[in-house]
């Protein structure tokens, strides 16, 4: 045997994330092997990151963005019509980003129950040498609405 060639240089994988959350968000146990962190919010929101693997393809991201616009219902339109979706500047980090406001009806991701209306996504896709990372904030759109960009810039100055 000999050492086999390294064909790409990789990055390694994260492990954990640090970043500035608002004061009311409450972490909680990490449940599942690609949560980076998972935070409670106040009337039963919840927000996570996520590493999911290398895959840097838009295919993949574009799966999840579509996965998580099944999980909605806008009233008098699709989720896919009434989603802010693209691919924006923040400080310096190119980030895709999903802002929708409706009904959440998989509730499974916060505790199960009746739908949620009312309610907003914020979800954000950064990629960094290592890959894709993932935020996914969901809660009330009155709790919600005026942090959006606050938890842009929070996601894009994380650390890894």
């Amino acid at each position: 045997f000999a050492p086999a060639p390294q064909n790409v240089a990789t990055a390694p994988a994260p492990t954990s994330v640090n970043l500035d959350v608002p004061e009311d968000w409450v972490a909680i146990e990490i449940d599942q092997p690609f949560y980076l962190g998972k935070w409670d919010l106040p009337n039963g929101g919840r927000a996570t990151i996520s590493f999911l693997g290398a895959n840097f393809d838009a295919e993949s991201i574009s799966m999840n963005f579509d996965r998580w616009l099944r999980q909605w219902e806008v009233p008098g339109s699709t989720a896919e019509d009434a989603r802010n979706i693209g691919v924006y500047d923040v400080n310096g980090v190119g980030m895709y980003q999903l802002v929708l406001q409706g009904t959440l009806n998989s509730t499974a991701q916060v505790g199960g129950g009746d739908p949620r209306e009312n309610w907003m996504l914020i979800g954000g896709v950064m990629i960094n040498d290592f890959g894709p990372v993932y935020l996914k904030v969901v809660g009330p759109s009155a709790d919600l609405e005026s942090q959006a960009d606050a938890i842009f810039v929070s996601f894009a100055t994380a650390t890894f």
